[in-house]
């Protein structure tokens, strides 16, 4: 019987907490630690917060998804453009390395590590903090194929860290 009590002991609190459902207060601190993770391992990539990156004119500026196709089918940043067709924009030079390149994946672990490596080949790029995560969390708008959309691709379930109003498809 104390064997009994003892494994109860030990797994209650992972079974409560599991079952828990987390404000949208602790998710957006959630995603917030992430991409602060993320930020520290990537410390020699430039990021823009998503606060900052709304104060900026979206004229003169390239935003690209990195995710995967399937993710990017989902949902996007209204404006962006896809990996996959900016990589041909580049390969046909057509992209001015004087024009700034934000980057953005589901938290900010690719986009960082293609921001690292737009700034290899000499283009002006930041990462944005907490990607789509962070920018849902700001209730910022998504659409697919140019209509507006609630859903959000979160990749996995760690990053199942949307907030009210949004949809997480994985």
């Amino acid at each position: 019987m104390k064997k009994y009590i003892i494994l109860f002991a030990l797994i209650f609190p992972i079974l409560s907490f599991s079952k828990t459902k987390l404000s949208d207060e602790d998710k957006k601190n959630k995603v917030e630690a992430l991409a602060h993770k993320i930020s520290k391992k990537f410390s020699d990539v430039p990021t823009i917060s998503v606060k900052d990156f709304l104060l900026l004119n979206s004229q003169n500026i390239y935003i690209v998804d990195v995710r995967t196709e399937a993710e990017s089918k989902v949902s996007m940043i209204p404006g962006a453009i896809k990996v996959q067709d900016f990589k041909k924009l580049v390969n046909e030079d057509k992209v001015p390395k004087d024009k700034m390149v934000f980057t953005y994946c589901t938290i900010g672990f690719r986009s960082s590590q293609y921001t690292r490596e737009l700034i290899k080949k000499g283009y002006q790029s930041k990462s944005i903090k907490g990607s789509l995560l962070a920018w849902i969390h700001e209730k910022q708008k998504l659409e697919s194929n140019g209509k507006k959309t609630n859903k959000i691709h979160v990749y996995g379930k760690q990053w199942d860290l949307v907030p009210r109003g949004y949809i997480s498809v994985r």
